[in-house]
C-alpha cells in the first residue's frame, strides 16, 4: 500500500497523506478499531469518511495498479479529481475518463 500511496501523493498536494505504525501508536489502533493491515482510515474534515481494509477491494493482492486506489479513493471523496492523474487520462468532472474504453463504431479506421 505504501508505494501505491508515495506515488498518488506527489499528484494531489490538497490531500495530506500520513502513515503511521502500529506499534507507535496503539491508542490510535485501539480508537480506530485497526485489526487487519493494511489500514487506509479517510478523513474528510476532521471526520472518517471510509476505510480500506487488506487489499480486498482492490483485486485481493498487494500488486494492484495505483490508479485503481486513486480512483477509489476519488470515489469516496478523499482526492479530487483532477485533470492529469496517475490514470494518464484527462479525466472529466465526476471521475469518468473521457474516451477511454469506449465503444468506436468508426468503420473509417
Amino acid at each position: 500500500m505504501d508505494k501505491h500511496l508515495e506515488q498518488l501523493a506527489p499528484l494531489h498536494q490538497s490531500t495530506a497523506f500520513f502513515k503511521i505504525l502500529v506499534e507507535d501508536a496503539p491508542f490510535l489502533v485501539e480508537k480506530l478499531g485497526v485489526k487487519v493491515l493494511p489500514c487506509v482510515v479517510c478523513f474528510v474534515d476532521g471526520v472518517s469518511k471510509d476505510r480500506l481494509v487488506g487489499f480486498e477491494e482492490l483485486g485481493n493482492k498487494d500488486s494492484f495498479a495505483s490508479k485503481a486506489l486513486e480512483f477509489r479513493l476519488q470515489s469516496a471523496g478523499v482526492l479530487q479529481v483532477q485533470e492529469q492523474s496517475i490514470l494518464g487520462y484527462p479525466q472529466a468532472v465526476g471521475g469518468s475518463r473521457l474516451g477511454v474504453g469506449a465503444d468506436n463504431d468508426d468503420d473509417w479506421d
